[in-house]
């Protein structure tokens, strides 16, 4: 019997097969990493407005002697403040655990006295950090919940001041259907782009081989002109996707900012005429929940704004910073300041990288660091612009972090991918017990 074999590639289709796989590999992971990140940056910013609204109502109607280790736990003690919060739009379900991790109060009574010491989720929370995420529910405790495709699980550590101890933890369950539509638009877009991006560079590939400008044999060697023409290409491909993805941002902050500043409003009015029929004796608890109200609407305003700061589309990219260090300052115990030297305005695809860029090392910092201080300094010099971050913090281990499973390897891989995007470059220079210092260089050119 004669074996018939197949003829052998050619140097051609070896290139073409090579190249094809690398091209969809490379798109896959980087259209699922980034549209990873991005939920997950829009996520925490939905649970840190809905938490802020939860906690400040459960705070304000609840005293701290309630979560008490040695207090009784009576659930009616908890039941009118906990149903205010059920009722609201979106909220399927809510759980109120101790700081045992004993459920005190949920709308589902069987629930309540369980103990959840091994929830990795409730546990981070009760140590002080917000968890949120969305999930498809299957677990036990899910019994009721099943009948939607995926929710918002958020956890919220409750305190009664700012560096006080975690004394309770609030579980939120929410349906938005809105918040889950949007999402699926910027995902959307994300892989559209990404698959775009990922044809154009294997037809140019394909192209190059085909006219010879790549030579396929031992050693492998791209034309150095070819090299940069396609580097260019892949940094247009991640501009136009970083693009849209601010614009879905900035889409959204509006969101936030009117719809639910029209809510408020409309609460507010309310109020009004209701309290005009209540006796006098009885207003003052009116406009308590009145104040509370206006509290919550600038907390929304300052979550739109950090969301998308209209500020950096009207004055530019310095004013936006130090609104950004002032927000940090008030909330925080970091003195934040702002130096610059840079006149006029740059491009906006410049201006919205270094305020992104700033912006992730900022909550690095409030993260991680336990700085007391911080320089955010903003030059331009002929040809390019340097921006730097630096803090009186702990510093880290550059080596270990840097690394894409290190603790912050996650917010240097956005940073570097940003900055790259646009032809820059940034470095870090840090050793433990001494602080850290990012430095992000864009080249810019005379328009800018």
């Amino acid at each position: 019997m004669r074996w018939r074999t197949s003829p052998a590639l050619t140097p051609l289709q070896k290139f073409s097969l090579v190249t094809f796989i690398s091209v969809v590999a490379v798109t896959i992971v980087a259209c699922g990493l980034g549209g990873w990140l991005l939920v997950r940056h829009l996520v925490a910013h939905d649970a840190a407005l809905a938490g802020d609204l939860a906690r400040l109502l459960l705070t304000r109607s609840l005293p701290a002697s309630l979560f008490v280790p040695a207090a009784v736990a009576d659930p009616a003690l908890y039941a009118r403040t906990m149903n205010d919060i059920a009722a609201a739009d979106d909220v399927v379900r809510v759980v109120l655990y101790d700081a045992q991790a004993r459920v005190l109060w949920s709308d589902d009574t069987a629930l309540i006295g369980r103990r959840f010491a091994h929830d990795n989720e409730l546990r981070a929370a009760l140590g002080g950090e917000i968890e949120a995420k969305i999930i498809r529910p299957g677990k036990e405790e899910h019994e009721g919940l099943r009948s939607f495709a995926r929710i918002e699980e958020i956890y919220l550590p409750v305190r009664y001041a700012r560096d006080g101890p975690v004394v309770a933890v609030l579980e939120i369950y929410r349906y938005p259907p809105r918040f889950f539509a949007v999402i699926d638009r910027v995902l959307t877009a994300v892989w559209l782009l990404g698959g775009g991006g990922g044809f154009v560079l294997y037809a140019a590939l394909f192209a190059m081989a085909r006219l010879g400008l790549v030579e396929v044999g031992p050693g492998l060697d791209v034309m150095g002109v070819e090299r940069k023409a396609e580097r260019r290409r892949s940094e247009d491909a991640l501009r136009r996707m970083n693009q849209t993805l601010e614009e879905e941002t900035k889409r959204l902050a509006h969101e936030v900012h009117d719809e639910a500043g029209q809510l408020i409003a409309t609460a507010q009015l309310a109020l009004a005429d209701v309290a005009l029929e209540m006796p006098a004796s009885s207003r003052e608890g009116v406009a308590k929940v009145s104040r509370v109200l206006d509290e919550v609407a600038d907390q929304l305003r300052r979550l739109a704004h950090e969301l998308r700061p209209t500020i950096l589309d009207d004055l530019g990219l310095v004013p936006a910073l130090e609104f950004l260090a002032q927000g940090v300052t008030r909330r925080t115990a970091i003195n934040v300041r702002v130096e610059s030297r840079a006149d006029g305005r740059l491009s906006p695809v410049v201006e919205t990288t270094l305020y992104r860029v700033v912006q992730e090392a900022v909550t690095n910092v409030i993260k991680h660091a336990h700085a007391r201080s911080m320089i955010i300094r903003v030059d331009r010099e002929p040809g390019y612009v340097r921006c730097s971050i630096r803090d009186d913090g702990v510093g880290f281990d550059a080596v270990v972090v840097a690394h894409p499973k290190g603790p912050r390897g996650l917010g240097l891989l956005g940073i570097g991918n940003r900055v790259e995007a646009l032809g820059g470059r940034f470095e870090i220079s840090t050793r433990p017990g001494q602080g850290t210092t990012l430095i992000v260089v864009i080249p810019v050119s005379s328009s800018d």
